[in-house]
């Protein structure tokens, strides 16, 4: 349970590095490679699938975003 905690402290601080990102910044980008890095190292599968499944979302703008409801 304690290693899901630390992995979802860790995915806050990547979404934040790539929310950086995008306003032009390259100060994070460091902490977004070890951030991947600490992420993909933990293998956890609940992990794995947010990193596949939801994490690029957080790249793309509104418009992009197939949004459904």
């Amino acid at each position: 349970m304690l290693k899901l905690v630390k992995a979802a402290d860790k995915l806050s601080a990547l979404i934040k590095c790539i929310e950086e990102e995008q306003t032009g910044s390259n100060e994070f980008k460091k902490a977004k490679e070890e951030s991947f890095r600490y992420l993909h190292s933990l293998n956890l599968e609940e992990v794995n699938i947010f990193l596949r499944d939801f994490l690029p979302s957080y790249s793309l703008s509104l418009d992009e975003q197939d949004i459904k409801l």
